[in-house]
């Protein structure tokens, strides 16, 4: 008997750290998905957001 209460403790502690993995992990994609939420709203610099276009006439 004593050695299923092993066992069983065994399996409640494993259970305890994928769960606190889990967490950490979860915790980690929130952090992520803010940062880039936060900068995907940031505006773009100027020198990145400028672009100039050049048109010419073709005459034939």
């Amino acid at each position: 008997m004593s050695k299923e209460i092993e066992l069983l403790n065994r399996g409640i502690y494993l259970c305890k750290q994928i769960k606190n993995l889990l967490e950490e992990r979860e915790h980690r994609n929130l952090d992520f998905k803010q940062s880039v939420t936060k900068d995907a709203l940031s505006p773009l610099s100027l020198e990145h957001g400028k672009k100039t276009i050049s048109f010419r006439r073709h005459e034939s």
